[in-house]
């Protein structure tokens, strides 16, 4: 009996001193126990305090928070913490990661709002980005020259535009600047997490000779919550070959020249939440089909080669408020009655 109890109490130090290294996660329901390699568990669940080693951190003493400043190391996947000694991670500097040829994706910690110009700018070998949802603030060209992006998700539910002002939008470079002709990237999807309520005014804009990353795809995630796609929030997108607004949708608003210059795209296909699509908003060369929801819309034609779906073809002069389509050289308006 002695050894029995012996044994017990050693198996129960065994199993106290294993459970340190290992931490619950899953749901409530079924919770089950995996190791943290790198802050990540096989369960999908984030260390938030773990950052990748050679990351460097700069206190804010009047704010009690960090942003990180740089990084020296070599992971694959690059984690920034929620937190570092305690305090809040709220910031990615100007520049942080940008040149670097280790990482190809990037978990970004709870507590970061802001990521600055430039942040990872010329990543070289980043395939993925998740753009999370506590993002209010991205600088310009914070992404720009990844050429192998292949996943793009835009999760952030009250982010800002990159832009102060809207007339100064066709002067300024976008979030990803061109880097040369040849691209190594030839399909590249963006999706549309259905938390997120607007797209921001430029948020996906690009310079007129930009060519990288090819954001060949648009999806937006079923039921979706977005309302707006603000002004030229996709412009210049020009690989763009298909949008996807999802089911049970809820966007009213296609802002001025949202998609404007997308020159590969052949249909789109509205969802019957619209309201209001303005002027220059559908842009397309070979565009060649428009699917609108049924009710009181009318439609010009002006030129030859798209099909306007569920709405009449009526003969009129053009008018100022009428959404402006360019397709083939000539034009199609179309207004909500």
């Amino acid at each position: 009996m002695k050894h029995f109890s012996t044994r017990i109490v050693i198996l129960a130090l065994f199993v106290a001193i294993v459970s340190t290294f290992f931490i619950g996660c899953g749901s409530d329901e079924s919770p089950h126990t995996c190791q943290f390699t790198n802050g990540e568990c096989n369960c999908g669940k984030i260390d938030e305090t773990y950052y990748s080693e050679g990351m460097e951190f700069l206190l804010d003493e009047e704010k009690q928070e960090y942003t990180v400043i740089g990084y020296e190391g070599t992971d694959i996947k690059l984690m920034i913490p929620a937190t570092y000694m305690g305090l809040p991670v709220t910031k990615i500097a100007d520049g942080a990661f940008s040149y670097d040829m280790s990482y190809g994706t990037v978990h970004i910690g709870k507590n970061v709002h802001t990521i600055g110009e430039k942040a990872f700018y010329g990543a070289q070998r980043l395939v993925e980005i998740t753009i999370p949802e506590q993002i209010k603030n991205i600088g310009l060209e914070a992404f720009g020259g990844c050429v192998k992006v292949r996943e793009i998700h835009f999760n952030a539910i009250n982010c800002n535009s990159p832009y102060s002002d809207k007339k100064f939008v066709y002067e300024l470079d976008g979030i990803w600047e061109s880097v040369g002709k040849n691209s190594l990237t030839k399909t590249c999807t963006l999706t549309i997490g259905n938390k997120v309520k607007v797209i921001p005014m430029g948020m996906f804009y690009a310079p007129s000779d930009a060519t990288k990353p090819f954001i060949t795809e648009i999806i937006f995630e079923d039921n979706s919550q977005c309302e707006s796609i603000e002004f030229v929030a996709f412009l210049n997108v020009r690989k763009l070959k298909s949008v996807d607004f999802g089911k049970n949708s809820s966007l009213k608003r296609i802002g001025e020249t949202a998609f404007g210059n997308a020159m590969e795209i052949e249909e789109y296909v509205i969802p019957d939440s619209i309201e209001i699509i303005e002027k220059y908003a559908l842009g397309g060369r070979v565009l060649k089909r428009i699917v609108l929801p049924e009710g009181s819309w009318r439609a010009v034609r002006y030129s030859q080669g798209v099909e306007i779906v569920s709405v009449p073809f009526v003969a009129s002069i053009p008018e100022e408020n009428y959404s402006f389509i360019s397709s083939h050289g000539g034009y199609y308006f179309i207004k909500q009655i």
